[in-house]
């Protein structure tokens, strides 16, 4: 399990990503502890074409944050694509995430483990 915090019913919703069609799920809202949960096992399931979509949708909800994209460049770069790490944090800003300093230092963080 992740780090996240999940409560039930975050959990509960969650799971319901097994039993749906991916684009009925991505139509409807969630909790931000739900996305991040569904990112989370899109990342580690090494599902990156349907965390991709995931993203959209979080950004789309604007519950997208730093720790999302901190997540996602650890779990590219932890398969060999820093390449993609990289791409990811050029994504930043029109997620409307600064491209700031603690941005900056989580990506190198990241890349250097």
């Amino acid at each position: 399990m992740s780090s996240l915090d999940l409560k039930t019913p975050d959990l509960s919703t969650t799971t319901k990503i097994s039993t749906r069609s991916k684009g009925t799920w991505l139509q409807n809202r969630h909790s931000p502890y739900s996305w991040n949960f569904v990112v989370d096992l899109l990342r580690k399931n090494i599902l990156f074409e349907a965390m991709w979509d995931a993203i959209r949708s979080i950004h789309s909800e604007g519950f997208i944050s730093l720790s999302t994209f901190a997540s996602i460049d650890s779990s590219l770069a932890s398969v060999g694509l820093s390449a993609d790490a990289l791409a990811a944090f050029g994504t930043l800003a029109p997620h409307g995430i600064p491209q700031d300093t603690a941005s900056l230092n989580s990506l190198l963080s990241t890349l250097s483990r």
